[in-house]
């Protein structure tokens, strides 16, 4: 899934430029086309294994959600964060950074909005079913 949604971000940068390229040019430029598309492949394979493997964060039920919520960003955003850098997903400054950081932090609070609204709602329609089941 990492390295698919590696690939969704290079196609972004593709359209933008006009034409494919399997990383931002900056990248292409330093190392070449097979390399920029190897390192690619590997960090986005990361961030998808580090992204899979800190699943298991929300299992941990002496946490609160605040603590789970909180260990899991910081985690993944970390991960996100090295792979951005080397990837030349933003240029190496802190204003563009922050724009990354920006655009991270949406994403995660929407992506982690739906769930808790969804969660909610199957929690709350296992309780009914139990409910009726007591009755």
């Amino acid at each position: 899934m990492g390295v698919g949604i590696g690939y969704i971000i290079a196609l972004c940068f593709s359209v933008k430029w006009g034409a494919f390229s399997p990383a931002p040019l900056v990248l292409v430029e330093k190392v070449g086309n097979i390399k920029a598309a190897e390192m690619l492949a590997l960090y986005s394979g990361l961030v998808g294994a580090v992204f899979a493997g800190t699943k298991f964060i929300w299992d941990i039920e002496k946490w609160s959600l605040v603590k789970s919520s909180f260990v899991y960003f910081t985690i993944n955003l970390l991960v996100m964060s090295c792979a951005g850098y080397r990837l030349y997903w933003f240029s190496h400054n802190i204003k563009n950074y922050f724009s990354f950081l920006s655009v991270y932090i949406v994403i995660f609070i929407a992506i982690w909005v739906v769930t808790y609204f969804k969660n909610k709602k199957n929690v709350k329609e296992l309780n009914d079913k139990l409910n009726q089941i007591k009755k």
